[in-house]
């Protein structure tokens, strides 16, 4: 994604978004034996246009992380 900056630059996003399984003790009663998930985005801005360095980023730090 590319957009325009507060000074008149470009900004450029990657994001990655995936679902995260909530555990039961968050879940309402009724609702715990039904597996429920929650979204979730990782994003990252640049300045320059290298989304697909971005992306592999991502992809690499949820590996990681999550």
């Amino acid at each position: 994604m590319e957009a325009p900056d507060e000074s008149g630059g470009r900004l450029f996003a990657s994001c990655l978004l995936f679902y995260e399984e909530l555990p039961p003790a968050l879940a309402l009663p009724h609702t715990a034996a039904w597996g429920l998930h929650a979204s979730k985005a990782l994003c990252l801005l640049s300045r320059t246009p290298c989304l697909h360095s971005l992306e592999l980023l991502l992809h690499s730090l949820h590996r990681t992380v999550f």
